[in-house]
């Protein structure tokens, strides 16, 4: 693909070429399986690249079950390949990031500075979509009903399980109370854990048991720290034990872990503060 570009020189005329760069890696996380991939591949392809995609080992068939929907529709053998695999993780996205071969790597997951490293060998082009703790902030001014819808559809999304959640809830003193007692009120009422193929439910298990064990280790912390859990704050007493009540904490400081890590789960933690500074 190529177009003429504007030059300011009327003697000189400027031709931009876009050439597919060669192979793309595209590594993705568990928490939106085939959605990930699709907006990767989709870009790859209409680039002119073909694809080897890594699944998390947690959701590898969503990425078997991709590739087979493309050969159905016509998109040939090669242009879309798998590898799954959940042992030797790191050697398998060592190789990836190191070879030759491939030219260019988008990731979406935890922050893996070491990406950098082993791609710059071969001066891969890179893309990264990271984690992060995002922070949701209400000050005296907000209209609280709306705060709370805001924050409802933001967090508990996915059960938490997703990078755009937010983590960590500042609440300006002037409305803390109120906040506290609409979203409290707000949870209880509108929070429905169960099989997510029954109409009514709306909030589903975490991925697996080093999930929720991870999530369990950070309410725990708070709690011991002086935090209080006003909502949840355990496991739920269902069949599976990957279910996690959806939790109210108040009193969280910055010392805490949970103030200051990624959470992925159904938990919300609320901070007061006096003013911006």
């Amino acid at each position: 693909m190529q177009q003429v570009v504007p030059s300011p020189d009327k003697t000189k005329t400027f031709l931009q070429v876009r050439e597919p760069v060669g192979v793309a890696a595209i590594i993705t996380p568990w928490n939106f399986p085939f959605a990930m991939i699709a907006r990767k591949v989709a870009a790859a392809l209409a680039s002119g690249c073909t694809c080897i995609i890594k699944p998390s080992p947690d959701t590898p068939l969503s990425a078997i079950a991709f590739a087979n929907l493309a050969l159905r529709i016509g998109v040939p053998h090669g242009v879309i390949n798998v590898i799954t695999t959940d042992a030797n993780l790191d050697s398998v996205s060592r190789t990836i990031c190191e070879s030759p071969a491939v030219r260019a790597l988008s990731f979406t997951g935890s922050t893996r500075k070491v990406l950098y490293e082993q791609c710059s060998q071969t001066i891969k082009k890179i893309s990264l979509e990271l984690g992060g703790n995002a922070a949701f902030v209400v000050f005296d001014s907000a209209d609280v009903e709306s705060a709370v819808r805001g924050l409802m559809a933001a967090k508990f999304r996915n059960a938490g399980q997703a990078c755009i959640s937010p983590n960590r809830i500042f609440v300006q003193s002037g409305i803390y109370a109120t906040f506290v007692a609409t979203l409290r009120d707000k949870m209880s009422q509108s929070l429905f854990l169960g099989d997510g193929m029954s109409q009514e439910v709306n909030t589903g298990p975490l991925i697996n048991e080093r999930q929720v064990g991870r999530v369990e280790s950070l309410v725990e912390d708070a709690k011991e720290n002086g935090a209080k859990a006003l909502l949840g704050g355990k496991r739920a007493a269902m069949s599976s034990r990957l279910f996690y009540e959806p939790t109210l904490l108040t009193d969280v400081t910055p010392h805490m872990q949970i103030y200051k890590e990624e959470i992925f789960g159904p938990v919300v933690p609320v901070i007061k503060f006096e003013t911006e500074e």
